[in-house]
């Protein structure tokens, strides 16, 4: 007991440490961000992308990883949508694909994942438009040979206005 009451401070110290490198990392992280959203802000105002139509100019990020959700709002708004329907393959766990934004902003849709961790933990976080319909998923990799069978086997509509495939 002594010999473990004499290592305490040693345990503090290396929980201290530990802290300081968690807090240090965490602030190397946001320092990045901050740095990327400049370097960004800084090259959309050169003359490259001055023009309207450039759609780099609309990225923008709530669920995707690199501001695919504001070019694609971008784009709809451009030419409109049909049916408000997409087909993503590939979407991961849900929280970082390029669907998750239309969802929630009304659209309905079909999600394949590969991983069943993935499934399970979509069905999770998304389980109240899961069961108002508006949200199917399936646990299936996607490949050329099979991509018939899947649109047939779930009734997916032949008409829908975005298809995604991440591979």
């Amino acid at each position: 007991m002594k010999r473990f009451l004499k290592r305490l401070p040693i345990l503090k110290q290396i929980l201290a440490t530990r802290s300081d490198i968690l807090l240090t990392r965490a602030t190397a992280e946001r320092q990045l961000r901050v740095s990327q959203e400049h370097f960004l802000a800084t090259l959309l105002l050169g003359p490259r992308y001055s023009d309207p139509k450039k759609l780099n100019r609309y990225e923008g990020q709530v669920f995707s990883q690199n501001g695919e959700d504001g070019i694609i709002a971008e784009i709809f708004s451009r030419i409109g949508s049909t049916t408000k329907t997409f087909v993503e393959f590939g979407v991961g766990n849900g929280t970082e694909n390029n669907s998750a934004y239309l969802l929630l902003k009304g659209w309905s849709g079909y999600w394949f994942e590969g991983v069943g961790q993935n499934v399970e933990s979509i069905r999770r976080n998304f389980a109240e438009l899961i069961s108002a319909k508006h949200l199917f998923v399936s646990q299936e990799f996607f490949t050329a040979e099979n991509a018939a069978g899947i649109f047939e086997r779930h009734g997916i509509p032949k008409e829908f206005d975005l298809s995604l495939i991440h591979i």
